[in-house]
């Protein structure tokens, strides 16, 4: 049994309704539970925090309110869900962070990139606290083959990955692109354009055929695509300049795979 504040996303209640979960709805405001977002199996109570709604939330303090209120339960979770700092700075949010180790030692602090994102981690949370406690689990195995009926079905949960990807837009790629293969391609092709004072007038290439899909959009995804953890600097690469990949190197080992199948 999952309860869920009657304010949160239709689209979370939807995803996790679709893996068989008994949803209850409740209005905290109006009863005399402790304030929270999400209760699993009256264990695990979750405060979800997406977009600007965190800093604000900081700033007038009303976050240590509502932590005060999730420790109350046996295992407090904050969801930070795509936060967006928008000129907060950034260490301060990290000090932030490290301020809620010390005051709430119990407090689990987890992401998610959406709302898709979100809902796989409460239905991840309900289904393992279910099974068994003489069962083993491996808790790396975060997308099981199991849970797709359809090839579709995991393609779409692979577009769930990219950023600022709701499920209505994971579907019209896929049904304009037909493949996330050639998804990561178009937006590889596409590029920013930018006006003569330099600043951004909108995207061409494969992805400006679509609406909904700005310059935001692309650039944090050709980031996505091309980023390589291979160039982070470590103790032993201090001494050496990490290499990165080009865009067209990437694209032509993208190309290779697609060839292969």
């Amino acid at each position: 049994m999952i309860i869920i504040d009657t304010r949160e996303p239709a689209e979370v209640k939807a995803q996790i309704r679709q893996h068989g979960i008994q949803i209850e709805e409740k209005n905290y405001v109006t009863t005399m539970d402790a304030a929270t977002d999400y209760i699993i199996n009256g264990r695990y109570a979750i405060e979800r925090k997406a977009g600007t709604d965190l800093v604000g939330s900081i700033k007038d303090r009303k976050i240590y309110r509502q932590l005060d209120n999730l420790m109350q339960f046996d295992r407090p979770i904050l969801l930070l869900e795509n936060p967006q700092l928008r000129g907060f700075p950034v260490d301060s949010y990290n000090g932030f962070l490290a301020s809620l180790i010390i005051k709430y030692p119990r407090l689990t602090i987890l992401h998610s990139h959406n709302t898709y994102g979100t809902a796989y981690i409460i239905t991840q949370i309900h289904e393992k606290d279910i099974l068994p406690k003489t069962e083993i689990v491996d808790v790396n195995a975060m997308r099981p083959k199991s849970k797709f009926e359809r090839p579709r079905d995991a393609q779409l949960f692979l577009l769930h990955g990219l950023l600022e990807c709701s499920d209505v837009k994971a579907r019209e790629l896929l049904q304009h692109f037909k493949t996330p293969l050639n998804v990561f391609l178009a937006i590889l092709n596409s590029k920013i354009e930018y006006t003569k004072n330099n600043k951004v007038k909108g995207i061409s290439g494969p992805l400006s055929h679509l609406e909904g899909f700005g310059p935001k959009f692309l650039d944090l995804n050709q980031d996505l695509l091309k980023f390589d953890d291979s160039s982070i600097m470590t103790v032993e690469s201090m001494s050496r300049e990490p290499r990165i990949k080009t865009a067209e190197e990437i694209l032509d080992e993208i190309k290779k795979y697609g060839d292969g199948d």
